[in-house]
């Protein structure tokens, strides 16, 4: 998020220099963990009238994938870095941008054939903000979010905010409750716009999705939830089970239990299923000849000696 709040102080020190930093360390450590870590750093923020500069999401920014040990992610954070932003926050467009852009199956850098022999990839975006959507209809926009993330549901959006809690708003301007997007406004009583952060609705999106949300106003903290992003894009297993009574048409019930030596085992919640069918269906081909071998077993090995035995007992008779 390259909005002009972003050129705020927050712990004394500079949001943007603090998320910028925040992205290097995700970066290293993606580099030694990550075999073919492959990251695309996408700013947004639309220009205005106090501020001529935007940076707008199209396909040049979006197809500029590096190897997450390739110096040019570094040095695109340093020009980054030395910009003083001041666009306005738009969530919705530059995130289904994001979304049409990875969800294009015949891209085959993220949707390889089928005989290329090429595992997909998994496709992830981590979007770090530290203010909200102040356009227009924004519920209406949401729903088309909700709508599209919904027919590419195999992309996982992480959400990162940056800045102070709504409890925390709420506090420091003497609401005497957690701070509402009504209540962004100048003078007594209301939350400076620049200062605003939708906690709610950036959970929601990674919810969407099942990714993590994460807030924090700290840089070193904002780090650290990185790293959690890292370690679930890296970390995803996949947790095969063969039921070993399984009885055609069964219904059963599966949960999975995860023990931490860090804390309380983890459970997830009871999924219900049922045992269709055993195997695969044969080719009809197939089907069709071992049809006609059986008849003519049955045929020569049970009808034909009955028909001679009667005919046989008829002739001595």
């Amino acid at each position: 998020d390259m909005s002009g709040s972003m050129e705020s102080k927050s712990q004394n020190i500079r949001k943007l220099d603090g998320a910028i930093n925040a992205i290097r360390q995700l970066i290293k450590v993606s580099s030694e963990r990550g075999n073919n870590t492959q990251i695309a750093i996408v700013p947004f923020g639309e220009s205005g009238p106090s501020c001529s500069k935007g940076y707008p999401v199209d396909q040049k920014s979006l197809d500029n994938f590096s190897a997450a040990r390739d110096a040019k992610l570094n040095n695109y954070l340093d020009n980054l870095q030395a910009e003083e932003p001041c666009a306005s926050t738009n969530l919705y467009e530059p995130l289904k941008k994001t979304i049409r852009f990875l969800g294009n199956s015949e891209n085959t850098n993220f949707y390889p054939p089928e005989d290329s022999g090429k595992t997909q990839p998994r496709l992830s975006v981590i979007l770090v903000s530290d203010g909200y959507h102040n356009k227009g209809n924004e519920a209406q926009e949401f729903q088309k979010l909700t709508a599209l993330l919904r027919r590419n549901n195999n992309i996982i959006i992480h959400t990162l905010g940056f800045g102070l809690t709504p409890i925390e708003l709420g506090e420091k301007y003497n609401l005497g409750r957690a701070a509402t997007r009504e209540d962004i406004g100048k003078g007594s009583g209301k939350v400076p716009d620049k200062e605003f952060v939708d906690k709610q609705r950036l959970a929601e999106i990674a919810k969407l999705t099942g990714g993590i949300a994460e807030f924090s106003g700290d840089a070193e903290a904002i780090a650290q939830n990185l790293q959690l992003f890292l370690n679930s894009l890296l970390g995803e297993y996949e947790i095969t089970y063969t039921h070993p009574n399984a009885e055609r048409g069964s219904k059963h019930q599966v949960q999975v239990v995860v023990n931490s030596q860090a804390g309380e085992p983890v459970e997830s919640s009871p999924k219900g299923y049922t045992i269709p069918v055993f195997g695969r269906s044969l080719p009809l081909p197939v089907r069709i000849a071992m049809l006609g071998i059986l008849s003519a077993f049955i045929l020569l090995g049970g009808v034909l000696p009955f028909y001679l035995w009667g005919k046989r007992l008829k002739q001595e008779a």
